[in-house]
């Protein structure tokens, strides 16, 4: 009896898989017909690429998406699109997953593929498809409006065995890479004793931990290790700071900040002295991640989805980098060209003054590049001072937000007494200047150092409005005026003024650069599309009005991510020196009586001490914030 029944658990053991749904990552599809392994009988085909995620053979229908998606109170949550794009629609993306995101998104049901999808109503896929499905939050809240997310990809056969997904991006389904293809001699095997802490936002006490839990656990297990981080796809696909909205909060950090120090902890992962064996699901996952990445920059407006801006875009250009060298694939590595120094490539020109405008996306003027440079953040943000970016006193106005009075436009001039608050307009004819959302700039003469001069405590921002009185034509400052009285000055109100280099966005009159800066490798906030964002400050003291000093700047950030393009001996290939000068600039030079600021985490800093020696040379300065006194060296080690 018992030899029957062993036989008989052997036998069903052989049958074709005969359930009617895939799970995962808690969204389940549920098909008109059952599936098996092998697509025998009336059965849709199906299996796991080697990443883990489900593939069956087309066309199929799906009468039920778990959970569902339909009209709640006005609200359409957990929806899906098929083969997601990148392209912006006047600067709005157009998207079909939930109805309650705000911003430059527009919810547009066809694109809703699983809106009250049911037996009646079967979603039905065709091959080439990526079904890529979102199971909302209960309730929007910043940028966090997903939980989950899945890809069911639709392919016309069966793939060999431990394939790598298609991208879910286009309707190109081929099946262009397998495990076989890796080359773990591409990577490195550095004695990971010599990084004391483990890395960032895992579980593991020792780097071993933090890499791979362990193989036992039950499918329920929620540690947090390195793996983990790739485990799940990232919808990554929507440009700029809009992006985050999409980023589900089981899958991806939203934010570029913590996607950098996992992309580059990862790959530093990668290089530390594990076996391949132990190497084998980062490696997996994070290549799968490198191959989405690459299709999102092929794609119709991929070139400029991850477009500097502030510190969202950071990260995505690393795994594209890995993946390319451990596959060796010609088309991936052939990207880079587009990539970095590509943007001064022909007849382009990265430089410009302040007219060009702050936009989203380029489209000629000053600042203006090849229309198929691929924008990745730490290209954009890091440049070498050039001619283009020394301005020459007085510098010219730049109409931030747009004034409402200015003395070049006829609307009189204004008397300032050192130790007043009290701005005394003549000819004025101020009206309704609302309170604490103004402000003002005196002119102090053609020969100040900035044109036109805030003069407040920091001397990086015109003074706060705090009140204004349209019959005595007077305004009151939030503080005393502390330049030099001055009579019949010109002037300038404004929601965001300045002169020369600043930004718009949080409010900066940038200190200039001049001639002694020929050659500095520099940061700038959107500096390859938007040059007059870039600036020499520094440090900022300035409370709540956002930090864009030596905090703030990428350096801070990109450590590792440098570090590992040096370990793998691929700086050439990713073509743009001046990122790797720059972080050095950051942390060897300008930081170094600043340590705390250098870095973002412990795990960076000890890998950095342990091994950026090791790579070629440094790039050092002794900085002051007086030009004159500023002096740079190449120091090999």
């Amino acid at each position: 009896m018992k030899r029957l029944i062993i036989l008989l658990l052997l036998l069903l053991s052989a049958q074709p898989y005969a359930a009617d749904t895939i799970t995962q990552f808690n969204i389940t599809w549920t098909f008109d017909k059952e599936l098996s392994a092998d697509g025998t009988g009336d059965t849709y085909q199906t299996g796991t690429f080697v990443n883990g995620d489900h593939w069956v053979v087309g066309s199929v229908n799906i009468k039920k998406i778990d959970p569902n998606s339909f009209n709640v109170a006005g609200r359409i949550k957990n929806g899906a699109m098929v083969n997601p794009g990148c392209a912006l629609d006047a600067l709005v993306y157009k998207h079909g997953l939930d109805n309650d995101i705000g911003g430059n998104n527009t919810y547009v049901e066809a694109l809703n593929v699983a809106f009250e999808v049911n037996e009646s109503n079967p979603l039905t896929l065709t091959a080439g498809s990526s079904l890529f499905s979102f199971l909302s939050r209960a309730s929007y809240h910043s940028y966090y409006t997903f939980d989950d997310a899945a890809i069911l990809t639709v392919l016309s056969s069966a793939p060999d065995v431990n394939s790598f997904r298609p991208a879910y991006i286009g309707s190109d389904k081929s099946i262009l890479f397998n495990e076989t293809d890796l080359d773990y001699t591409k990577l490195k095997s550095l004695d990971r004793s010599l990084i004391a802490t483990p890395a960032d936002y895992t579980d593991g006490t020792t780097h071993l931990e933090a890499l791979h839990q362990d193989v036992l656990d039950d499918p329920g297990d929620k540690d947090e290790t390195v793996e983990r981080w790739f485990e799940r796809p990232w919808p990554d696909f929507r440009p700029d700071a809009g992006g985050r909205t999409y980023h589900p909060t089981k899958n991806m950090p939203d934010y570029g900040r913590e996607i950098v120090i996992m992309t580059a902890q990862g790959a530093m992962y990668l290089n530390l002295d594990f076996t391949d064996a132990q190497k084998r699901i980062l490696l997996i996952r994070y290549v799968q991640l490198g191959l989405d990445l690459y299709a999102i920059s092929q794609a119709t407006d991929g070139g400029e989805v991850w477009i500097a801006n502030g510190a969202h875009m950071h990260g995505r250009k690393l795994p594209i980098l890995v993946a390319a060298v451990v596959l060796d694939d010609p088309n991936m590595l052939a990207m880079f060209d587009k990539t970095g120094d590509y943007i001064n490539e022909g007849g382009y020109s990265n430089g410009g003054l302040v007219d060009h405008p702050d936009k989203t996306h380029p489209s000629g003027g000053p600042g203006a590049h090849a229309p198929d440079y691929i924008h990745f953040q730490e290209d954009d943000q890091t440049f070498y001072v050039g001619a283009a970016d020394i301005y020459t006193p007085p510098y010219p106005l730049n109409t931030g937000s747009g004034a409402i009075y200015d003395t070049e436009d006829g609307d009189g001039t204004v008397t300032v007494t050192n130790g007043s608050p009290t701005v005394e307009g003549s000819g004025t004819g101020w009206s309704g200047i609302a309170n604490n959302t103004y402000r003002i700039h005196i002119r102090l003469g053609p020969e100040a150092v900035r044109g036109w001069d805030a003069n407040d405590s920091t001397g990086l921002m015109p003074y706060v409005i705090q009140s204004s009185n349209d019959g005595t034509q007077e305004l009151t400052l939030a503080e005393n005026w502390k330049g030099d009285t001055t009579v019949g000055a010109s002037y300038r109100i404004g929601k965001t003024p300045f002169f020369g280099h600043g930004w718009s966005g949080n409010k900066r009159d940038y200190v200039e650069y001049t001639k002694v800066d020929l050659g500095l490798p520099e940061w700038g906030h959107k500096h390859a599309f938007s040059p007059v964002t870039a600036g020499k400050d520094w440090f900022d003291d300035i409370p709540n009005e956002g930090d864009f000093g030596a905090t703030y700047r990428g350096g801070k950030y990109w450590g590792t991510t440098a570090l590992v393009v040096h370990i793998m001996g691929q700086k050439l290939l990713w073509n743009h020196d001046v990122f790797f000068d720059y972080v050095d600039r950051m942390k060897v030079s300008v930081l170094e009586d600043s340590p705390a600021s250098a870095f973002n985490t412990e795990f960076d800093r000890e890998a950095w001490a342990a091994f950026r020696n090791d790579y070629g040379p440094t790039w050092r300065a002794s900085y002051s914030t007086a030009p004159c006194m500023q002096i740079m060296q190449m120091i090999y080690r």
